[in-house]
């Protein structure tokens, strides 16, 4: 079975075929080549900037370190994050057992719907949100929740990726000394173990 037509369609055929080939494989190259990538973490040390952020009233403020003799505690979440809102007794335990000792500040990368989620979970900390894309790419800020120790001098100290699971439970525990009330999964028939925290 051949192909009927003039000389001229078949050809305007097949260079249209030839075309969308050429495409396609251009196209699969970049798709492959946007593969999500994990930021790196934070260096124990590693300087960062003061926190360039918008506070829930829409004022823009910067929050430095060495305003306050204790280190600070800068947490990272979405209202939308499941794994921030199962997270959520874990962070205001902490909050609530460390304020002595620590300074704790809440950043919403989204600030959709924010007032009423944090009327909702009645955070014991300040919270604000959209900060600068120079703080955003600092603190390789993306997957949440995300939470940093930082010195009153700007350095790093700690910083944990994803909910207080697991491993990650136990070493957030190991550094603060105490025991965490645990994760509440939100996520219905998926064991926690093999949801994604990032």
């Amino acid at each position: 079975m051949g192909i009927k037509g003039s000389k001229t369609d078949v050809t305007l055929l097949l260079i249209c075929l030839a075309v969308s080939f050429a495409v396609n494989i251009i196209l699969a190259y970049r798709l492959n080549k946007l593969q999500p990538t994990v930021p790196e973490p934070l260096a124990s040390g590693e300087m960062v900037p003061a926190l360039a952020v918008v506070s829930i009233a829409g004022v823009k403020e910067v929050i430095e370190y060495s305003n306050d003799k204790r280190p600070t505690i800068v947490y990272m979440f979405t209202p939308a994050c499941p794994y921030c809102y199962g997270n959520l007794d874990n962070i205001k335990y902490l909050a609530k057992n460390k304020a002595n000792e620590y300074r704790f500040i809440g950043i919403s990368l989204d600030d959709a719907k924010l007032s009423d989620y944090l009327e909702e979970v009645s955070l014991n900390f300040p919270v604000y949100t959209r900060p600068s894309n120079e703080v955003f790419s600092a603190y390789r800020m993306g997957g949440v929740p995300q939470t940093v120790v930082v010195s009153p001098e700007g350095k790093i100290i700690r910083e944990w990726r994803g909910a207080y699971i697991d491993k990650q439970r136990e070493t957030v525990e190991e550094f603060f000394l105490l025991s965490l009330p645990g994760f509440k999964s939100t996520i219905s028939n998926v064991p926690v173990k093999n949801q994604t925290v990032l």
